[in-house]
């Protein structure tokens, strides 16, 4: 979770320091695989267990990912001075369908979208495994090749796209808490190079400059998944300090909050590095590590303050119901 931030602020807020260098710009065009990645988990914490108590499972997801972007959403309509309708698009995930990746912190009513979906296709997959993945992708398919051939319209395949990493997620987690799935270390180090070498030339050729759109329009997400395993494989070698931990579950923070400050803060730091000096490798450098420090810290501390808002929040209840 923690890379997996980190990419997607990599691709929102970096400033090149090399001009017109082919590698950064491709490393930083397609980091968007960040968010393949958090689906993938997202997914991936499903099959691990089951999901018996759907409304207690709904309500859990609802206090950890969207209340905090309805708190986030709150504070975007302050500053940004939204009109109220604009809010309530925000909040219903109107503009998800609307506006796609456009659209204000588009991944969280998405993801929410998903929770709500996972238990239903969990229960199916009980039942019928192979009927249950199958009619997810011909549904997929079916319908994004519909829309594709016979209207204009591609907001929503940003998401759309991304159903196939899911679908892998949610069965890596059930192979392997079934013990179906084990790898050594030395196995996760050798299938994430591979998978990353594999996904890196694809995504040259498919998923950068010429961005795939048939048969179904930005396909080229669905080209990611082998990028996207390899970066989770290879992550998953690093060590879980307590570091690690904190800005592995302050993710969620960290995409709202480069969102909503970090290109005003990118663009404030740029300006007084510039001020006299002009551009250069070590200003770029500098305003880069200032940013990515700045939201880290930021999302940490919102992150830890809300968590111990929310604990004491519960025992006050707890205490006043008994």
């Amino acid at each position: 979770m923690m890379v997996s931030a980190l990419l997607i602020v990599f691709f929102h807020l970096w400033v090149s320091l090399l001009t017109r260098n082919k590698v950064e710009m491709f490393l930083r065009q397609t980091a968007y695989i960040g968010v393949d990645m958090f689906f993938f988990l997202s997914a991936y914490s499903i099959g691990t267990r089951e999901v018996t108590d759907y409304k207690a499972f709904v309500i859990s997801r609802f206090k950890a990912v969207y209340v905090k972007f309805l708190l986030f959403a709150l504070v975007a309509f302050f500053l940004r001075n939204w009109k109220v309708v604009a809010l309530v698009q925000v909040l219903t995930g109107v503009n998800l369908v609307t506006k796609g990746g456009g659209a204000f912190l588009w991944f969280l009513p998405a993801i929410m979208l998903f929770y709500l979906l996972a238990p239903l296709y969990q229960k199916l997959n009980k039942k019928s495994p192979l009927f249950a993945v199958l009619s997810v992708l011909i549904v997929w398919f079916g319908v994004g090749l519909a829309v594709t051939q016979l209207t204009k319209y591609k907001a929503f395949f940003i998401f759309w796209n991304r159903i196939p990493i899911l679908l892998v997620g949610f069965y890596a987690g059930r192979w392997i808490a079934s013990g179906k799935l084990v790898l050594k270390t030395w196995q996760k180090a050798l299938a994430g190079v591979l998978l990353l070498a594999v996904g890196t030339l694809i995504m040259f050729k498919f998923g950068y400059k010429p961005a795939l759109q048939k048969p179904l329009k930005d396909m080229f997400y669905v080209l990611a998944i082998p990028s996207s395993l390899g970066f989770i494989c290879l992550s998953d070698l690093i060590p879980e300090g307590k570091v690690v931990k904190w800005i592995g579950s302050a993710t969620l923070e960290m995409y709202a909050i480069q969102m909503i400050f970090g290109f005003k803060f990118c663009a404030w730091v740029v300006e007084k590095l510039y001020k006299g000096s002009g551009t250069g490798f070590v200003n770029n450098l500098v305003a880069n590590v200032l940013t990515f420090l700045f939201v880290i810290v930021i999302s940490v501390v919102i992150n830890q303050c809300y968590g111990y808002l929310e604990k004491t929040i519960t025992k006050k209840l707890r205490k006043a119901s008994v």
